[in-house]
């Protein structure tokens, strides 16, 4: 899953809420209930310097979660 992740912290949800977006946090919980394999965060707010100082945020509620850097790829393989 890729997934919108502007806001890094749960200070700003409120941010998310008033501009349509989700924080990090929110991302992950949407990849948890959607039982996802992995989950990409994207389109970060510009305030956000290193995503990867928020990835913690993410990793708490779902494991397998990664920041979107450009140029970044996978092959997907897909179950019968």
């Amino acid at each position: 899953m890729i997934c919108d992740a502007t806001y890094g912290d749960d200070t700003q949800v409120q941010h998310s809420t008033d501009y349509s977006h989700m924080t990090f946090a929110q991302a992950a919980t949407v990849a948890a209930k959607a039982n996802v394999k992995r989950l990409w965060l994207a389109h970060f707010s510009q305030r956000i310097t290193d995503p990867q100082d928020y990835l913690p945020n993410a990793t708490a509620i779902f494991a397998n979660t990664i920041c979107g850097q450009d140029g970044m790829s996978t092959t997907l393989h897909f179950e019968n």
